[in-house]
Parts: structure tokens; C-alpha cells; sequence
């Protein structure tokens, strides 16, 4: 965690980069600290497909992104 309390690293859920499928699905930007890691060339391809998508964020998409993940909580 950083002095605001933001997550710095790398989340893998069923082997999936959790930034890399956030930025994929326009539900995130690439930071330019990323330009470090090993998954930078990764993150600024699928930022770019999703950019000439012209995809915008949105909260059904979040939840549809947390539920492929498994993330989502199954409510009755």
C-alpha cells in the first residue's frame, strides 16, 4: 500500500492479471509506473484495443468483470 492507502502489485485470480483484464475492459488506465513491470507491453496493448473500442467505464461492466472472475457475491 502507498501513503494513500492505493494497492501496489500485481493480483492474479485463476491465473488472470487482474490489471490487465481491468484495463482490457476499459474499466482502468495504464499508470506510467507500469512502465517498470514486466506486464507493461501487455497492459498498453489491451489499453489500446479497448481504446479504439471506445469502451466506457461502467458499473454493470465491473460487476460483469467481477463475476467472470469469481469475484461477485451470488445473492438469493
Amino acid at each position: 500500500m502507498d501513503k494513500a492507502g492505493n494497492f501496489i502489485g500485481w493480483l492474479h485470480i485463476e491465473g488472470v492479471n487482474l490489471s490487465v483484464a481491468l484495463v482490457e475492459n476499459a474499466l482502468s488506465k495504464v499508470h506510467f509506473t507500469a512502465e517498470r513491470s514486466s506486464y507493461y507491453k501487455s497492459l498498453i496493448s489491451v489499453e489500446e484495443t479497448a481504446r479504439q473500442r471506445k469502451e466506457k467505464v461502467s458499473l454493470v461492466e465491473f460487476q460483469n468483470l467481477s463475476c467472470r472472475l469469481g469475484l461477485c457475491s451470488k445473492t438469493t
